[in-house]
């Protein structure tokens, strides 16, 4: 079934994944504290990519109902599988540690639902304990239920 050398490859692979893991979840907890954050603006965009063997060809990206459009009716990628990707940009508000409101950004554009995050959203962050600037996302159940 498998070898000592497969195991051996596995189990270190593991140990790798689970030793980042926990490095992870320690610096979380030494160097980050919850927050609040309030969504200023979402930038949603959509490439068109499409990968055969090891080959990807993709577009330049555009606004998501252009790219629907392009994947409906345009002669180079109708019925040429390509698939609509979408990428986002969520800036925000949220207080600093010495009360002085900040923005900053995450590549995150939806909730864990899929629902997309609006303008005036509020969701939890953690902010680095010494470098204020320094934010993270908290956990899937940071986001407030935007959608039903």
């Amino acid at each position: 079934m498998f070898s000592k050398q497969n195991l051996l490859i596995i189990g270190g692979a593991a140990g790798v994944f689970a030793i980042a893991y926990v490095v992870d979840e320690a610096d979380k907890a030494m160097n980050y504290e919850e927050t609040r954050a309030r969504v200023t603006s979402v930038t949603v965009e959509c490439t068109l990519e499409k990968t055969e063997g090891k080959i990807t060809t993709y577009t330049d990206p555009m606004d998501c109902h252009m790219a629907e459009f392009a994947q409906r009716e345009h002669p180079r990628y109708k019925n040429q599988g390509f698939e609509i990707k979408r990428s986002g940009v969520t800036e925000f508000d949220y207080y600093g540690l010495d009360g002085k409101v900040l923005s900053n950004s995450l590549d995150v554009y939806t909730d864990p639902n899929g629902c997309e995050l609006s303008v005036g959203d509020e969701f939890r962050i953690l902010q680095h304990k010494t470098d204020e600037t320094r934010v993270r996302e908290a956990d899937e159940d940071s986001f407030a239920k935007w959608c039903s």
